[in-house]
């Protein structure tokens, strides 16, 4: 309930702190939109989605840990254990074990 994370057109993600406003972070590592944003249930990750990938994050350092083939929507299971991604080719794609 602190952070805040943001997706833009401009292809960056933001960390923010709620009760501040300050920036916390920019992230550049996308090559499209920002389509969706996702924290885990425990809030110490988070996943982006664009029309091409999914990237996983540390939320605390902005450190990019795994990029999938997928696409948004995006929404990890309430253990924080399974990330559930859309697909290109209209599926929907269940990823177990994503973090490296």
């Amino acid at each position: 309930g602190q952070f805040l994370i943001s997706g833009s057109r401009d292809k960056t993600i933001k960390l923010w702190v709620i009760k501040s406003g300050e920036l916390i972070y920019t992230l550049k590592n996308h090559t499209n939109t920002i389509r969706s944003l996702c924290y885990s249930p425990d809030g110490t990750t988070f996943a982006s989605a664009d029309r091409q990938e999914v990237k996983l994050w540390d939320a605390t350092t902005g450190k990019l840990l795994s990029t999938f083939m997928g696409c948004y929507p995006i929404i990890f299971s309430p253990d924080g254990s399974t990330l559930i991604t859309g697909s290109q080719d209209n599926k929907i794609l269940i990823w177990k074990g994503f973090i490296s």
